[in-house]
């Protein structure tokens, strides 16, 4: 029995109700995201992931240190200066920079959409509204975004990635596409500069301008040169940084990574099998997730058998393709954690709309099929804390800075505090920290590893030089509940023998607070 295609889906409507009911879903759809987004950064919690990002902010931005030259920065540095200049106009750094990740995240949302929209313009509105608004909804509804949200690392950097990627797939115009390469180049540059995962993106989108383009050799050439010089002057700040301090910086990026870190992780002796398989069952285990895989399995199929229009989404299509083993590796290279797989799901999205958007055959009902899929994931989201969203002292980015707040209430004055979770007491002027401590509690956790000229040499406190250390810089508190007790051992006992006194904070933490006499 022949199936028959819903026909009024296949043109655009020029005039009557068509168009505005579109503009009408489109307000509505963005609205959703907006307060989806909004709450889900609001209320998040953070956890040690950004300390050396905040902790080295505080201290460029109050001392004038470098990363790398006069801290150990065991990321990349741009995120830092950025939040160096905010440190220098408001001490509500957690509630700016969940600003920029929620204003990052809802413009590659827009992005993508209106990228959507403009390759199905010869489609009806209502077509190309369910293809962009499913596509967005399953972003907004995976767990790994949403798990991704609270530590908000990702989507700024992320933003940039999709950009060159928008930037790059249009290059099938051959409008000012040098430009545009470059551009493209740019964006992905300063993304690096942000995050160092994002340098795998470099490879395929570098490969795609000389394997896919239809265009002569030497024109090719022109924009692989492009784009990679551009990559290149992204990231001219962090050669600078290299230049001024090179060993310093091949540690912090590289031996402190691979060849201590992973040593005290044990998913990371793990064979790249184990790996790949445990990325199947994280996707596996979450519904959302597991229908993106199946999608995807489609998706694959179809462009093997020749089912797509490639005249459409070719390039697109292709390109897709060769970047997903990319950071899939990305992801399995070190360790295999929960927010590794936000840049995944992104791409993977983005794959599969874009096929769903160019089958040969019942595009149509494709399109009905995973709109209605979107549907059953909004009606499946929390909305427990969209109750208590008019209560702005209900949102932990407003209420991270109370830690600062009770240890200034407490100690009355300027301190300096030694404690190994420095981003929960930046928001004070009259809070120091340690630089010593801007990375922890990874270089604390993991010093054992580190041969002691190696820490001399980079000034990296172990265990074995606390004791010498607080006595010869004395903190005037020392702040404790972060983490394990014997993770924190060595400044309860120097607090104890130094006759500290002990206050107890009052959080939801068992934070304690030990203050010099």
């Amino acid at each position: 029995m022949r199936v028959v295609e819903i026909r009024f889906l296949d043109t655009p409507s020029a005039k009557g109700f068509v168009p505005i009911l579109y503009k009408i879903l489109v307000v509505v759809l963005f609205a959703y995201l907006f307060q989806s987004a909004f709450v889900r950064c609001m209320y998040s919690y953070t956890d040690h992931d950004d300390n050396p990002y905040i902790a080295g902010a505080k201290i460029t931005a109050e001392d004038g240190l470098l990363p790398y030259k006069d801290y150990r920065c065991i990321h990349m540095p741009y995120y830092v200066f950025t939040y160096s200049l905010i440190l220098k106009a408001t001490t509500s750094l957690t509630f700016t920079a969940k600003i920029i990740s929620l204003a990052s995240f809802f413009l590659m949302l827009v992005l993508i959409f209106y990228s959507i929209q403009n390759a199905l313009a010869m489609k009806n509105q209502i077509f190309r509204f369910m293809i962009g608004a499913s596509a967005l909804i399953f972003i907004i509804n995976n767990p790994f975004t949403q798990y991704a949200l609270a530590r908000f690392t990702y989507d700024l950097p992320l933003l940039l990635t999709i950009s060159s990627f928008l930037i790059l797939i249009s290059l099938e115009n051959k409008k000012h596409f040098f430009f545009r390469a470059a551009i493209s180049g740019l964006l992905l540059g300063i993304a690096i500069g942000f995050r160092l995962h994002f340098i795998m993106f470099t490879v395929p989108f570098a490969l795609s301008l000389l394997l896919f383009l239809k265009y002569s050799k030497s024109e090719k050439l022109k924009l692989f040169i492009c784009f990679s010089c551009a990559v290149f002057a992204g990231l001219i700040p962090v050669f600078i940084l290299f230049a001024i301090a090179p060993q310093e910086f091949m540690f912090d990026m590289h031996d402190f990574h691979f060849n201590i870190d992973m040593k005290a992780q044990p998913g990371a002796a793990l064979p790249l099998g184990t790996k790949l398989s445990n990325i199947f069952l994280l996707m596996r285990d979450e519904w959302q997730a597991l229908v993106l895989l199946i999608l995807t399995a489609v998706v694959l199929v179809l462009k093997l058998f020749k089912l797509l229009k490639n005249d459409i989404v070719n390039f697109r299509i292709n390109l897709l393709l060769i970047t997903l083993p990319f950071i899939v590796y990305l992801s399995v290279r070190k360790l295999l954690l929960i927010q590794y797989l936000y840049p995944i799901s992104v791409f993977l999205i983005l794959f599969v709309f874009y096929g769903v958007s160019a089958l040969k055959k019942h595009a149509n009902y494709a399109a009905i099929l995973v709109f209605i899929m979107s549907i059953f994931m909004i009606f499946d989201a929390d909305y427990s804390k969209f109750r208590s969203i008019n209560n702005p002292k209900s949102w932990y980015a407003l209420n991270r800075n109370k830690i600062s707040t009770l240890v200034d209430e407490a100690i009355s004055g300027k301190a300096r505090v030694l404690t190994l979770s420095p981003a929960e007491i930046i928001e004070s002027d009259s809070i120091t920290i340690y630089k010593e401590f801007v990375s922890s509690p990874f270089l604390w956790r993991n010093s054992h590893l580190i041969p002691e000229d190696v820490r001399e040499k980079f000034n990296i406190i172990s265990p074995k030089e606390a004791e010498k250390f607080m006595q010869e810089n004395q903190p005037d508190a020392i702040l404790t509940g972060y983490y394990p007790e014997s993770l924190e051992m060595e400044f309860i006992e120097f607090a104890q023998n130094n006759d500290y006194l002990k206050v107890e904070l009052p959080t939801q933490r068992k934070l304690k607070l030990y203050i010099k006499q």
